[in-house]
């Protein structure tokens, strides 16, 4: 599923199989700060002035309490969804998929289109790919 990430810098999308996946990848993005949409439906608010027992609340329900705990266990997950970050809008990354779908490396596009696009001083898809190589550590140490 493709997902936005709510933010004040570059239009970023990402993709994860599940919610639980993606909202955690947008809390260790964001420390809070930003928010995650799937399909115009918000999956992630933004708690930047929430108060600490509606972030625990939320956390709960949605299966998210121990965030640590869970992103250790999805270490793979984790760095799939990081590592498919892209400055881009939801139709823009079908676009490149299709283009991609015919052959070549996903990443090295999603690198090349990340650097064209990008107009932040925040670079929000590089510290994606950074935290998506420490979990494919995390995950190849665990194999």
């Amino acid at each position: 599923m493709i997902y936005e990430l709510s933010n004040p810098s570059d239009q970023i999308t990402f993709e994860a199989d599940d919610d639980k996946v993606a909202s955690a990848c947008c809390l260790i993005l964001g420390h809070g700060n930003y928010g995650l949409n799937r399909d115009g439906e918000t999956v992630v608010p933004i708690f930047l002035f929430a108060k600490e027992p509606e972030v625990v609340a939320w956390l709960e329900e949605h299966g998210l309490k121990e965030l640590g705990e869970f992103m250790d266990a999805h270490a793979a997950q984790m760095a799939e969804c990081l590592s498919s970050s892209a400055v881009c809008s939801v139709a823009d990354r079908k676009a490149m998929k299709a283009v991609v779908s015919q052959g070549g490396s996903m990443r090295e596009a999603l690198d090349a289109w990340n650097d064209a696009k990008r107009t932040s001083i925040s670079d929000i898809c590089g510290r994606a790919m950074q935290l998506a190589d420490q979990f494919r550590k995390i995950a190849e140490e665990k194999a």
